[in-house]
């Protein structure tokens, strides 16, 4: 129990950033959320651009391989997202298999195409295990913006001198 609760408190301080989501694990539990260092919910995502995503999670059932599935919902519509690198070689050493209560943290990064609009939209991620079991499951908003937008979200220097009158 000891090891668990040190477990989870290092996993917790080595992300910075967490952002809300909703479980849906079946067989295990998602702790935390981090999308791009962001410090808030709906994170901003840029469209052509790619995202890092790391979950720190917990499974209740062992596993040999894992594999991701990713979906962005827009309007409804569910859209396949490209996920690299692969679910075992994301997971943090020693990657697969995953034993029973095992606390593992997975980096991964998402691409968003350029087709996507510039809209808020959730973010459903599933790491299954090959008996199909949702090891770690959860759904998030994110904000799909354009470059120009992200530009002015981090406050692009030529945008905040304009703003105050300068030359």
């Amino acid at each position: 129990m000891r090891n668990f609760v040190v477990g989870v408190l290092l996993l917790l301080a080595g992300s910075s950033f967490a952002v809300e989501f909703e479980d849906c694990s079946h067989a295990g539990e998602v702790l935390a959320v981090d999308i791009n260092n962001c410090p808030k919910q709906s994170c901003p995502v840029t469209i052509g651009s790619t995202a890092n995503i790391s979950i720190s999670f917990t499974t209740s059932v062992p596993a040999d391989s894992v594999s991701g599935k990713v979906y962005l919902s827009i309007n409804g519509v569910f859209h396949d997202v490209e996920v690299r690198p692969e679910a075992c070689i994301a997971i943090a050493e020693p990657g697969c298999p995953l034993s029973t209560g095992d606390i593992r943290e997975y980096k991964a990064q998402i691409s968003i195409i350029n087709d996507c609009p510039p809209v808020k939209a959730s973010l459903i991620w599933i790491l299954s295990s090959a008996k199909e079991d949702a090891i770690a499951c959860f759904a998030t908003h994110i904000h799909l913006v354009t470059a120009l937008e992200s530009k002015a979200a981090i406050g692009h220097p030529r945008q905040r001198s304009f703003r105050s009158g300068s030359a």
